[in-house]
């Protein structure tokens, strides 16, 4: 735990130096512990914010810590490059480690409220928040996370966009920041034959999505099992990602939501970080 909180302010601060961000002189709590904070809160704490301020105050970790208020008005002015940071540092590593030049894309739902509740509910728009997933046949209400990652488990660049948004949408919102070469594997969804060839001609990425049964684009059976199986790792780390989060997720905006999304998936990238390094 302690190589955990340690990685996690490291990595905080030297995004915080990258951008040039500097801490007002007249505050005790810059933004580096302030973001380390939330990565602990996600990995050990549910996202509990003031659980994880208490613990790492009592155990000296920092010699400072803020109000609940200040530290929620603190939480939402964290600039949007500064998450865009830590993303691009993460993905680098990711393929910097991945000598096959193989990866996966898939999507997971994250619930912000069960079906029944969502007159109630007033964090997001039903129509723009309400998706399906199909594999299980039933829809959710709340945001989904679009990925691409290694084979062996790491997250490369992910967004987390409204749950009405499907898969082939939220493909074409990612940048595919992959070497030349890559081969990406999917489901059957992505199977989107202007995405192929756009991909091909402009990235020199493969696209290698399960054929349908009435596809145009027939490949050999032993093929279509080799993609199978190699995109399965990362719903292997969907459930990773999906243990570190509680049953219901605290958030009173839905700014505030996505951003606690945003932080279980980073607490899950240090903790893969941890065990590679």
């Amino acid at each position: 735990m302690e190589t955990f909180i340690i990685v996690a302010y490291c990595a905080s601060d030297d995004a915080r130096k990258n951008l040039r961000i500097k801490d007002n002189a007249q505050t005790n709590v810059g933004i580096a512990q302030i973001m380390t904070t939330c990565i602990v809160a996600a990995k050990y704490f549910g996202g509990n914010h003031a659980l994880a301020q208490e613990f790492l105050y009592e155990h000296h970790y920092f010699h400072h810590k803020l109000s609940a208020s200040q530290f929620n008005r603190r939480f939402h002015k964290m600039p949007k490059a500064f998450y865009e940071e830590l993303i691009m540092c993460f993905g680098n590593y990711a393929k910097m480690s991945n000598e096959s030049y193989e990866f996966a894309i898939d999507s997971f739902p994250v619930q912000a409220c069960d079906n029944i509740r969502i007159q109630r509910n007033k964090l997001f728009d039903p129509k723009q928040c309400r998706g399906m997933v199909a594999s299980k046949r039933r829809y959710f209400f709340g945001v989904r996370v679009h990925m691409i990652a290694t084979t062996n488990y790491l997250p490369v660049e992910f967004k987390i966009l409204p749950g009405a948004i499907n898969d082939v949408r939220g493909a074409k919102m990612l940048n595919f920041d992959l070497p030349a070469g890559s081969i990406v594997y999917g489901d059957k969804i992505y199977g989107d034959y202007k995405m192929e060839d756009m991909l091909k001609r402009t990235k020199h990425i493969e696209l290698a999505a399960i054929r349908k049964v009435n596809s145009l684009r027939q490949r050999d059976p032993l093929e279509e099992i080799l993609i199978r199986k190699k995109r399965k790792p990362i719903e292997t780390l969907f459930s990773l990602v999906a243990k570190l989060m509680p049953k219901s997720i605290h958030a009173v905006t839905a700014n505030g939501f996505v951003k606690k999304v945003f932080f279980f998936v980073l607490a899950y990238c240090f903790s893969k970080y941890q065990v590679t390094t």
